[in-house]
């Protein structure tokens, strides 16, 4: 998701009218440090209202709207109401093209549908994350209608065509939307677009198969495009000549974006011609320059960057802070996705972590299990510091909460210095198993020049922000 973030917020490009020139929601993302501070309270059910410093505020939660969990609050002595990302200056993103779960189109337009109901007539001013604030009842009340429409219709619509037995591409081609919609400004593709939206509520349903047997079990690109080369003539040089002339003629024809899968073709075939990478990139920025959408405009345009000089790593980093405030069943995941399968398919022991958090005065206990090269684990008890009984696990620590956190993060590479019983170089096992993910991969080339996609290390460490 870091890594796409790049392409999708332009933040390798230079700020000029050939570079990023916005990123549709806003200008650009944050360059500042990301945390996360662990809640106080929990709203957990729409109508719930809370003074906080002598401000009242009444919430309505909306999950599965602009994320998994959402919500709106009412100020009731200003007659303000805060509607989150839920209702923005431009058609959000239903699912967003750097990657995360889909949202639900539905439910969006249902609960802004239920936010008119609750404080439409106690609101004079309507404001969001990012944008601009509504001022005055009437035009609150069409702004608010206006995107519920467009969420329900893009949701409706596109199972319409869904059910008439339409793919995922097909809808996305043919839809459109009510010129009444169409025309507002608050609808406009800037950040989300009708066609990527229609596709994400489609595969909200629908997944990733078509349908077709054909696309059941292709092959990855790269072998697909070889052998596309050997259909046309070989392995040769003219083989691929055929693709990068043929692309250059879609372009000049104005098919930009058949162009752009001919010339993707003869980059994956050889990342190493150069007339294919230099034409890819010429068809890229057309497209990119032709973009309304600000986030279509920086993902062509970082493309045709990385085809012509360098990749650019994420600089998204998971901050100590936001660590901190993980708990314990979290803290461990960040361990289980980071497990090379392969080579800890021949381990099998557990380790249970009794962990005290000084701050909060509090103790729990952790179970984990390494078997069949995954990493899994629940709560359990916790335990004084004693002998385990004989069996049930290979290894018993009893670490604070922060020689916890340096143990999963890899800044603490074994268990010295922390009370323990069993077999210590278990721990050691365990970090072995662990890889640090390279933030430069390869998007428009089958891989990076250079020595690999990722690594194993022994480190096991996150990517951390200076604290």
């Amino acid at each position: 998701m870091g890594r796409r973030s790049v392409y999708m917020y332009g933040t390798s490009l230079d700020n000029t009218p050939t570079g990023q020139v916005g990123c549709g929601l806003g200008m650009n993302i944050s360059s500042g440090k990301s945390g996360l501070v662990q809640p106080t309270k929990n709203i957990k059910k729409t109508g719930i209202k809370h003074n906080i410093d002598g401000l009242d505020i009444i919430f309505q939660v909306t999950p599965g709207t602009e994320a998994p969990a959402e919500m709106n609050f009412h100020f009731p002595q200003y007659r303000a109401l805060c509607m989150a990302e839920n209702l923005t200056h431009t058609m959000h993103n239903i699912q967003t093209p750097h990657g995360a779960l889909v949202r639900d189109a539905r439910m969006w337009s249902r609960y802004l549908d239920e936010a008119l109901v609750l404080f439409g007539n106690e609101t004079d001013i309507v404001f969001a994350s990012h944008h601009w604030p509504t001022f005055g009842y009437e035009k609150i009340i069409q702004f608010m209608s206006e995107q519920r429409d467009l969420y329900a219709y893009l949701y409706n619509e596109t199972l319409r065509f869904l059910n008439a037995g339409q793919t995922c591409l097909e809808v996305a081609e043919d839809f459109v939307l009510p010129p009444s919609l169409d025309k507002l400004w608050n609808s406009r593709g800037y950040y989300g677009s009708t066609s990527h939206n229609v596709k994400a509520v489609y595969n909200r349903y629908m997944a990733w198969l078509d349908g077709n047997p054909a696309h059941l079990w292709e092959h990855p690109p790269q072998p697909a495009v070889k052998r596309y080369v050997q259909c046309i003539g070989g392995t040769g040089t003219d083989a691929l000549d055929i693709f990068i002339q043929k692309g250059v003629e879609y372009r000049e024809n104005g098919d930009l974006r058949f162009s752009a899968t001919l010339l993707s073709h003869a980059v994956f075939a050889d990342q190493t011609n150069q007339t294919a990478r230099q034409e890819l990139a010429t068809t890229y920025q057309k497209l990119g320059y032709g973009a309304e959408n600000a986030t279509w405009r920086n993902i062509y345009l970082v493309g045709a960057t990385e085809l012509t000089s360098k990749i650019t790593p994420s600089t998204l980093a998971m901050s100590v802070e936001a660590l901190q405030a993980l708990n314990d069943d979290q803290l461990t995941d960040t361990m289980a996705i980071r497990v090379e399968g392969a080579k800890a398919w021949d381990y099998n022991f557990t380790i249970d972590v009794m962990i005290t958090d000084e701050i909060k005065e509090v103790q729990s206990g952790w179970h984990m299990n390494l078997s069949h090269g995954a990493l899994t684990g629940h709560a359990i008890d916790y335990l004084a510091e004693r002998a385990p009984l004989e069996g049930t696990t290979n290894l018993t620590i009893w670490p604070t909460r922060a020689e916890f956190i340096e143990l999963v993060s890899g800044a603490k590479k074994n268990v010295e210095g922390i009370k323990y019983n069993g077999d210590p170089n278990i721990w050691v096992q365990l970090i072995s198993t662990l890889v640090t993910l390279d933030t430069g991969f390869a998007i428009v080339t089958p891989e990076p020049v250079k020595d690999a996609n990722w690594k194993s290390t022994d480190a096991a460490a996150l990517r951390f922000c200076p604290s």
